[in-house]
């Protein structure tokens, strides 16, 4: 297994370990963008929109509703042009949120 593929398995387990968890923001933003720079690299977008997703959920939790909505509808983007059925509802869902919240 080449090197991209075990550190990009290794930051979606951190993240997801690290869900909802305070303390653990910083690592977590670093090991998104982390996440970012590989699925970039290797071309997975509907990864890349995932992280945006995750991202967006930072932002959010941080007190940037504005910057979580412009990562949302690049996740939306990418989700529409690939055709991937789950990605936009969730995302639709998400970008709701931030509207009723305002």
């Amino acid at each position: 297994m080449s090197e991209s593929v075990v550190e990009l398995r290794d930051v979606f387990c951190v993240h997801r370990t690290n869900e909802g968890d305070a303390a653990a923001k910083p690592g977590a933003a670093r090991h998104l963008a982390a996440a970012e720079r590989i699925l970039t690299e290797v071309g997975a977008r509907n990864e890349l929109a995932r992280t945006r997703m995750g991202q967006a959920t930072l932002r959010h939790a941080d007190g940037d509703p504005a910057g979580a909505r412009a990562l949302l509808r690049e996740a939306l983007e990418i989700f529409e042009a690939l055709g991937t059925l789950d990605g936009p509802p969730r995302v639709r869902a998400m970008l709701a949120e931030l509207e009723d919240a305002r």
